[in-house]
This record gives structure tokens, C-alpha cells and sequence, in this order.
């Protein structure tokens, strides 16, 4: 809910333990929208391209590398609601 309420104001994994991370966020098509990736992710703040976005379904997915080499992924689907 990015709006301005200081509450999820960015979508973003929560996780320990891992040397590197990636996210990547797709829209209901399937479009790239959103990606970060290093030590640390400040999150998607719901804006497409600069403008706010629409309410709607969005994917995402995240992967990251342990401290011993180890690749993790994961995904899901969220709702962006404003």
C-alpha cells in the first residue's frame, strides 16, 4: 500500500544470511518493471516507469547467494493496493 502512510510503503523481501540478493518484479503480463539487486534492497515503491501505478496482480521473484556459495530463489504473487 505505497501511500504516503509510512506503512509497506515498499514491497521487499525480508532475509538474513545472505551474501548477495536479486528481485525482480513482473506485471500481469509478464513485463520486468522493477529489478534490484546487492547487499541490501530498498524495495519497490509501486511506481511503473516513474508514475504510480494501477491497483492490480503483480509477480515477483527474488533470488540470492548464501555466505556459502548456495543459490536460493523464490517467488510469488502479490496485490498492489492503493
Amino acid at each position: 500500500t505505497p501511500n504516503l502512510d509510512g506503512i509497506n510503503e515498499n514491497f521487499k523481501p525480508v532475509f538474513k544470511g545472505l551474501k548477495t540478493i536479486q528481485m525482480d518484479v513482473y506485471d500481469t503480463w509478464g513485463e520486468l518493471i522493477f529489478t534490484e539487486n546487492g547487499e541490501t534492497l530498498r524495495g519497490w515503491d509501486g511506481k511503473i516507469k516513474g508514475k504510480e501505478s494501477e491497483n492490480g496482480n503483480f509477480f515477483c521473484q527474488v533470488s540470492g547467494t548464501t555466505f556459502y556459495g548456495e543459490i536460493i530463489t523464490a517467488s510469488t504473487t502479490f496485490v498492489l493496493i492503493k
